[in-house]
């Protein structure tokens, strides 16, 4: 529970940037709720092209978690490049395709790697892949990238800067101690309220 004093000093500074935003509840134990974009710049040392042919998650899910909710319902906006979407409550979870939200492409579901091929050339600059994650549970998660290369496959671990991401679906609201939302707020600047749980 925030004091009104607290909730406005939590106003101040996570309106200050996306990275003021993302620390202040990092640094709190703070977990992503029901849905996460992860982005993953990857590029290539090898002097041979490589691919990349498949994503796999390696995941430990339990009952969601419960406590305070803040939730943001600004939404994320237009999916702008092809993504991979994972949802962590399937017992085999396989990366599937997320076209962009314009323009011509594969349509939705089935193996991301079979429809968009991945390919790195030496001295290629960055690319960038979207992954998209859902659950009901709360989980932790990693994920591994397979290279083909001259020199064979090579596993590439992909994690939250060297411990698991986190995610936790939301049970009913009105387990919560509390809630504080941005939908009721005033509009310019995020802001978070206080809204009764049930």
């Amino acid at each position: 529970m925030l004091s009104p004093g607290q909730l406005s000093a939590m106003n101040a500074q996570i309106a200050i940037s996306p990275k003021g935003y993302v620390n202040w509840f990092r640094i709190r134990g703070g977990v992503q709720a029901l849905e996460g974009r992860i982005t993953v710049t990857i590029a290539s040392n090898s002097a041979a092209a490589v691919t990349v042919k498949e994503l796999d998650v390696v995941k430990n899910c339990h009952n969601p978690l419960h406590g305070t909710l803040f939730s943001n319902t600004l939404g994320a906006g237009p999916q702008f490049q092809p993504q991979i979407d994972f949802n962590l409550d399937q017992l085999l979870s396989v990366g599937q395709y997320g076209p962009p939200s314009f323009g011509k492409h594969p349509t939705a579901g089935g193996n991301f790697f079979a429809k968009e091929d991945l390919t790195l050339s030496p001295h290629e600059r960055p690319q960038t892949l979207t992954i998209y994650v859902t659950t009901s549970r709360y989980c932790t998660f990693s994920f591994q990238m397979h290279v083909v290369t001259a020199k064979g496959v090579y596993t590439e671990k992909i994690n939250d800067g060297g411990r698991p991401f986190q995610l936790t679906g939301v049970p009913n609201q009105a387990d919560f101690t509390a809630i504080y939302d941005t939908s009721s707020a005033s509009q310019g600047a995020l802001q978070f309220v206080q809204v009764k749980p049930k």
